[in-house]
């Protein structure tokens, strides 16, 4: 993971300890949106200048990510409003249609819970925004 911590720092200006803390204590799923970006594609960022980032612990995407030395861009596998799929099968055709790549491997766990947001502020503030 240490790999991971260190692509946050090239592109958040100023990781709050406070996020720090919680991604090493932390054991599930989680995003959490940082304030001032630096060094990514504009489109990335929201018009409030945050961008979401989650540290992942699965083992393909940590591959993926060491291999390429860049952070993965994505979305959910659904369009917004639609339901969370369960499995490849799931993922709507139009999705599929805009995706550039898609991996179908089996699902190492079933039902598994989107990940929890969180917004942790450069002064101070966190705020839930997904449990």
């Amino acid at each position: 993971m240490e790999d991971s911590f260190d692509m946050l720092d090239r592109y958040i200006e100023e990781v709050p300890e406070m996020a720090w803390q919680v991604l090493k204590l932390n054991k599930k799923p989680l995003t959490i949106i940082y304030d001032r970006p630096k060094a990514v594609a504009e489109n990335l960022i929201a018009t409030d200048n945050t961008l979401a980032i989650r540290v992942t612990n699965d083992p393909v995407c940590r591959a993926l990510i060491r291999g390429l030395r860049k952070p993965i861009v994505s979305t959910s596998a659904n369009l917004s409003g639609e339901k969370t799929p369960v499995g490849f099968i799931d993922i709507s055709e139009e999705l599929k249609s805009r995706i550039d790549h898609i991996l179908d491997l089996p699902l190492a766990k079933t039902n598994v819970p989107p990940s929890s947001i969180i917004k942790i502020s450069n002064d101070g503030t966190m705020k839930i925004l997904r449990k």
